[in-house]
């Protein structure tokens, strides 16, 4: 599905697909990655970053990078990635709910557990956020 928008014309309100993503993202104790995002509310991943970063153009939701670990073969790299959560703009919008009022019938919102088995691993590293 990709995200609606009419030519010429720029967006001053969320589409159907942006108040999705806000729902998720509002729904979660923790900021979610594009991928973990993608996949509770059934789009591409590109279609998440785009619809993202209209969103946070317009103040709805922010990112934060951090450095993840990321396997190749029998070594441990540090990836940037960007994480999202939601700001009060966001929450105004969605008429103040709270993080369980947000709750969208999704299961594990908590990206933690994901990367608990990859911390074991660099754990060491004191570079790992």
């Amino acid at each position: 599905m990709l995200i609606p928008h009419s030519r010429g014309k720029r967006l001053t309100e969320p589409s159907e697909v942006h108040l999705r993503i806000l729902r998720a993202v509002a729904a979660s104790a923790t900021p979610l990655r594009s991928a973990e995002l993608a996949r509770h509310v059934s789009l591409f991943t590109r279609e998440v970053r785009a619809a993202c970063r209209w969103l946070q153009r317009n103040g709805y939701i922010q990112s934060s990078l951090k450095r993840v670990p990321q396997f190749m073969g029998n070594a441990c790299a540090l990836r940037l990635m960007a994480f999202w959560s939601i700001t009060e703009r966001g929450r105004q919008h969605l008429g103040g709910l709270t993080p369980s009022q947000a709750q969208i019938g999704i299961s594990s919102l908590n990206g933690e557990a994901e990367h608990a088995k990859s911390d074991r691993y660099c754990a060491n590293d004191p570079e790992v956020l």
